[in-house]
């Protein structure tokens, strides 16, 4: 049943329009949402925000009153509540109903600030389960960035027939398709394995527009890797790489995606070379750019110069690091090495699932 929408939006850029890169924080309604120092080009899902009613997220309009520290505090606890209450059940639309059963409000800040941290959490079924809660909410006003919103969370899911689905309601409703709808439904149909599918919309993109943007670049290179579509991903990335007229440039994720795909084709030298290419152009280099190096490596000298080499540059191993390291080492059937690597990841305190890679390593020397 298609809801009545309204304009403009609780999450319309107009509220939600991004300062530029260097300021902390930019204005929502009656409050602030930090971005964590960063400008992005997406929907309000890429905001970074602590708990409704602090000075850190979301302040209230009583802020500025008398008694002002009570009332946030008294928000955080009704907002943590809500949220453990949601955590618990898995489901979100009962609770929300029930707070507005019983007569109290829910402040559009307290909705978003919940909405940004599913996402933080990786929460998209609970998002998407929020929003289409909200669009038949009379007194929610729903518009273009909440279909965004509800189509990327679909995407993450790979639910391309919901994601088609609301993209048509957005349609009938008169909203315009941007890069943050058509970049949302390349995820969908990749997640979903529909890789001719993404590849059309993307060349649709190219040819007809909206110009894809580097997420748009990123997304549709990352679907064709994980679909082991190799030589298209390869084109792509390529194709932006030695055309000097492309706005778009090869990213550190872009590098990194591709850098992993040379090491799972068997191609070490191509990905080093790679590597190589992103140090010379300035591209900036962190643990997942090593991590990549190491994907699929099976010569344990190579694996533990990539890794002293990622120590030596100043970045700090993570689970992945370890345990690539550690599953070449077992392979070797270099026990001492192995339990050394991984008593080094202990008093690092990297967090993981302890047995889980020690159980790993175990079997994979006894096979």
């Amino acid at each position: 049943m298609e809801c009545l929408i309204h304009s403009p939006s609780n999450l319309s850029w107009k509220h939600h329009q991004f300062k530029p890169a260097g300021l902390q924080s930019v204005h929502v309604g009656p409050g602030f949402i930090p971005i964590n120092g960063r400008a992005r080009r997406a929907s309000v899902a890429c905001l970074v925000v602590s708990t409704p009613g602090t000075k850190e997220g979301n302040t209230y309009a009583e802020s500025s009153k008398p008694g002002s520290r009570n009332l946030d505090e008294a928000a955080q606890r009704k907002w943590r509540k809500m949220m453990k209450d949601i955590e618990t059940s898995g489901s979100a639309v009962p609770i929300l109903r029930s707070l507005r059963k019983r007569g109290e409000p829910l402040p559009r800040d307290l909705v978003l600030g919940t909405l940004v941290r599913f996402k933080q959490l990786k929460r998209w079924k609970i998002i998407a389960e929020i929003i289409e809660w909200l669009r038949c909410q009379h007194w929610w006003v729903f518009n273009e960035m909440d279909f965004n919103m509800l189509i990327s969370a679909y995407g993450k899911q790979g639910d391309f027939e919901r994601a088609e689905r609301a993209l048509r309601s957005m349609k009938r409703c008169g909203f315009s398709l941007n890069v943050v709808t058509y970049t949302a439904l390349i995820e969908a149909y990749g997640r979903a394995g529909h890789y001719k599918k993404a590849e059309s919309i993307f060349k649709r993109m190219q040819s007809s527009g909206p110009e894809p943007s580097v997420l748009t670049f990123q997304t549709m290179i990352k679907v064709l890797v994980e679909g082991k579509k190799f030589a298209e991903a390869e084109e792509i990335f390529h194709g932006i790489l030695n055309d000097e007229k492309s706005i778009v440039k090869p990213d550190q994720r872009m590098f990194q995606l591709m850098i992993h795909m040379y090491k799972k084709d068997g191609k070490r030298d191509q990905a080093h070379k790679l590597y190589g290419e992103m140090v010379s152009r300035g591209i900036p280099i962190s643990t997942v750019t090593f991590n990549s190096l190491m994907t699929s490596e099976t010569d344990y000298k190579e694996t533990g110069r990539i890794f002293n080499q990622l120590q030596h540059a100043g970045f700090r191993p993570d689970v992945i690091s370890y345990t690539r390291l550690i599953s070449t080492y077992a392979k070797a059937r270099r026990e001492e090495s192995a339990q050394a690597v991984f008593d080094e990841m202990v008093d690092a305190g990297v967090r993981c699932v302890l047995f889980l890679v020690k159980s790993f390593y175990y079997r994979v020397m006894q096979t």
